[in-house]
């Protein structure tokens, strides 16, 4: 249960390129390929969805999980 007047959390997904194979990560291993990263379009879709859930100038958080920036 989160406690009062915590903002809305939310995760987004960028990329699945990564090639560790981190214990704590619910991402896919893909052995062997890039993977992808998301479309502008999506991201922009999922800012909607966002902006749909929560009130105007209301603070949220996002946390961005995913990818290697080194690979």
């Amino acid at each position: 249960m989160e406690a009062p007047n915590t903002p809305p959390r939310f995760m987004l997904l960028p990329a699945d390129s990564c090639p560790a194979h981190c214990v704590y990560c619910f991402g896919p291993h893909l052995a062997g390929e890039s993977g992808g990263i998301m479309p502008e379009a999506t991201l922009a879709a999922a800012i909607e969805w966002i902006d749909t859930l929560t009130p105007s100038a209301s603070p949220i958080e996002i946390t961005f999980h995913g990818g290697e920036p080194l690979s």
